[in-house]
C-alpha cells in the first residue's frame, strides 16, 4: 500500500491538539467517549479499504459523519492515518474522566487544530476547551496557539497521606527537563497503554527497574535541572528496552506544576504545563485513587496573553 500524506504548509515540525469536552453527568460523558471511539475506528476501517491514502480533503466516510452530526467536517484526521500506518488502536487517543471527555491527536503527526472533534462534541451536548500548538485552523494562513489551565483536587483518606502527596508533586521541577528524579514513583504503572508499551512486563519488575533507573538519574541531575551528559550514559539498565519503556511512559505522562495548596486531607494541584494531557487523567487518577484519594479535575480555558 502506498500511503501519500497531503500538507498544506512547510515546517521543520508539526503541530498537536487537545480538545476537551465538558458534559452534565460523567454517564454522559462515558457515552460520548464511546461514540468518538467508535467514530476513529470508523474512519480507520477506511483507510484499511484502499490501496493509496491520499488525503487533501475529507474522505467521503469524514463528510458524511460530518453530516450525521450537522456539522461541515472541512479536513481529514491527517494524524489518522501514521496510527493505520503503524497498526495501532486509535482510541487510545480519546478518553473519559469524571465529566470530561478528552480528544489528543497523535503529537507529532498533524497540521490541524481538532475543529472535527470540537465540533463533535459540542453537537454532543459538551462546553468545549483546547490546547493548540501551532495548529492550522480550515482555511487560515496563521497558525494557532491556544492553552488550557489544568488542576485537580485530591481529598486524601488522611492528613498523613495527604502530606506525603502535597510533597512529591510540590518536588516536581518547575520546567521541563530530560529526567525529572523527582517524578512520582509508581505513577507510570497507571499509563492506560501500560501493558503494550512494555509488552507485558511484569509490574514488580518495571518497578525494581524503574528505581534503579531514577537512582541514577538522582545523580545525573544538577539542582538547576541541567543534565550530566557522562552520568547520563549511566542510566541505560542493561536491558535497553527497559531503558525506552521507561523514557516513553516518562514522556507521555510528563507534567509541570505550578503551584501545590494543602488544607487538612485535601490538596489541590495546578499545572503549568502537561505532555498528553489525554494519557496524564486516567494515569494520575488511578495512581492516586489506589491510595485511597477521591480526585476531582477542572480544566479551562486559558486566556491569551495577546
Amino acid at each position: 500500500m502506498k500511503v501519500t500524506i497531503w500538507h498544506q504548509f512547510s515546517s521543520n515540525h508539526s503541530a498537536s491538539y487537545t480538545i476537551v469536552g465538558e458534559f452534565p453527568t460523567p454517564e454522559r460523558a462515558q457515552e460520548v467517549r464511546e461514540i468518538v471511539a467508535d467514530i476513529l475506528i470508523e474512519i480507520m476501517l477506511r483507510y484499511a479499504e484502499k490501496d493509496e491514502l491520499v488525503i487533501p480533503v475529507p474522505m467521503e466516510i469524514e463528510t458524511e459523519i460530518g453530516n450525521r452530526y450537522g456539522f461541515d467536517w472541512q479536513q481529514p484526521v491527517d494524524w489518522l492515518v501514521y496510527e493505520y500506518g503503524q497498526r495501532r488502536d486509535p482510541r487510545k487517543f480519546v478518553v473519559n474522566q469524571g465529566n470530561y471527555v478528552v480528544v489528543g491527536s497523535n503529537y507529532w503527526a498533524t497540521w490541524q487544530t481538532g475543529h472535527q472533534f470540537k465540533h463533535l462534541l459540542q453537537v454532543l451536548g459538551a462546553e468545549t476547551k483546547a490546547e493548540i500548538v501551532e495548529g492550522y485552523a480550515p482555511n487560515e494562513d496563521e497558525p494557532t496557539f491556544e492553552n488550557l489551565d489544568c488542576q485537580f483536587t485530591c481529598v486524601a483518606p488522611s492528613e498523613e497521606v495527604a502530606e506525603r502527596l502535597a510533597g512529591i508533586f510540590d518536588k516536581v521541577s518547575k520546567k521541563w527537563i530530560h529526567i525529572d528524579p523527582n517524578f512520582p514513583r509508581g505513577l507510570l504503572l497507571y499509563h492506560p497503554q501500560f501493558d503494550v508499551i512494555t509488552k507485558g512486563m511484569q509490574q514488580d519488575d518495571f518497578l525494581r527497574e524503574e528505581s534503579l533507573y531514577f537512582e541514577r538519574a538522582q545523580v545525573s541531575v544538577s539542582v538547576d535541572g541541567t543534565i550530566d551528559e557522562e552520568k547520563l550514559l549511566e542510566l541505560v539498565p542493561q536491558d535497553p528496552d527497559i531503558a525506552w519503556n521507561i523514557g516513553v511512559l516518562n514522556r507521555d505522562l510528563a507534567f509541570r506544576v505550578r503551584d501545590v495548596v494543602r488544607d487538612g486531607r485535601t490538596i489541590e494541584v495546578h499545572f503549568s504545563d502537561i505532555s498528553r494531557l489525554w494519557l496524564l487523567m486516567p494515569a494520575l487518577s488511578g495512581w492516586l485513587e489506589s491510595q485511597g484519594c477521591e480526585v476531582g479535575w477542572k480544566i479551562t480555558q486559558r486566556e491569551s496573553l495577546s
